[in-house]
């Protein structure tokens, strides 16, 4: 979303935080997460390394606190190294992590099970939101697959919201019903409603090939399925049997909403996110705040925490 903070430095406070004006992305909303962004410059901030001595964690100078990751490193072998990137990492922080884990011959960009993407990424299109956000309101029917943007992303369910107030939009789900705010059709929550819907023989094919403009919003949670590659192929399928991508009116309504920009990024520099083969004996946590399951974390396993300045 983007934020303006003033901030005094010499008092050490916040004099002023305020949405970054951008009417074609936020309308002036603000995300929780920058509206407390002065908790990360006045309090808990890391400014020296820390290594876990018992229940708690003793400061140590760069030197020593490298060479001891070093020591750790060298013991083991690349195959049992793994990192996991964070949500909001950027790309040159994950080519740089990404360097240093190849020059140790781990290929192992994810050590989670429930972070494990599997997607293809040989096309930019097949991963990201290929729409402006400002265009949802020019469409005129919404296909939501396996996706909740109430809870996910509100600002674009308000956009959403208009679409249906503007443009009268319909809108269909398929996958777990939930209180979206506005009407919309449930078609079911299987695969195979998709497959009905790319052959033709759905109810809903008729409204889907009478559209102008339709948009279809892929869900982070399809992403993460076993049959993912599948459940994909079938929504680009619709995508090119109706007009979901039309070159003529320079429209491509096709679209995956993932949850962290940090996966997104990954994508874009080819990482492929695969499941671990082995139990991790070093662990590098790249900005991972979230989504971290105890069980996820072996005992024996060697953490280190990277965090941005």
């Amino acid at each position: 979303m983007g934020s303006n903070i003033e901030v005094d430095y010499k008092e050490n406070k916040i004099m002023r935080i305020s949405p970054r004006v951008n009417e074609s992305l936020n309308e002036e909303w603000l995300s929780d997460k920058s509206r407390q962004a002065f908790d990360g410059l006045t309090r808990q901030r890391l400014r020296v390394p820390l290594i876990r001595k018992g229940a708690d964690f003793a400061e140590n100078d760069w030197e020593d606190a490298l060479s001891y990751i070093a020591s750790k490193i060298d013991k083991v072998d690349g195959r049992d190294i793994a990192c996991g990137i964070g949500e909001f990492e950027s790309v040159e922080n994950i080519q740089a992590l990404k360097d240093f884990l190849n020059a140790l011959n781990s290929f192992n960009y994810e050590f989670r099970h429930n972070a494990n993407l599997s997607i293809p990424n040989n096309f930019r299109t097949d991963y990201l939101f290929n729409s402006q956000i400002e265009m949802i309101e020019d469409a005129d029917v919404i296909l939501l697959v396996g996706v909740n943007p109430r809870l996910e992303t509100p600002v674009l369910n308000s956009r959403i919201l208009k679409a249906i107030n503007k443009k009268k939009a319909k809108v269909f789900s398929v996958g777990t019903p939930a209180d979206l705010t506005y009407h919309y059709t449930h078609l079911g929550n299987t695969a195979a409603v998709l497959a009905d819907l790319a052959s033709g023989k759905h109810s809903a094919s008729e409204d889907l090939k009478n559209a102008k403009l339709p948009m279809m919003i892929v869900g982070h949670d399809v992403l993460t399925r076993g049959d993912s590659h599948a459940v994909l192929n079938s929504t680009r399928q619709i995508a090119n049997a109706y007009k979901f991508i039309n070159a003529e009116e320079g429209w491509n309504g096709y679209n995956v909403l993932h949850r962290s920009i940090g996966h997104v990024n990954a994508l874009e520099l080819g990482l492929d996110f695969k499941p671990l083969q082995n139990k991790p004996k070093v662990i590098f946590l790249l900005g991972c705040d979230n989504n971290i399951a105890p069980e996820d974390i072996p005992q024996d396993a060697f953490v280190v925490y990277i965090v941005k300045y």
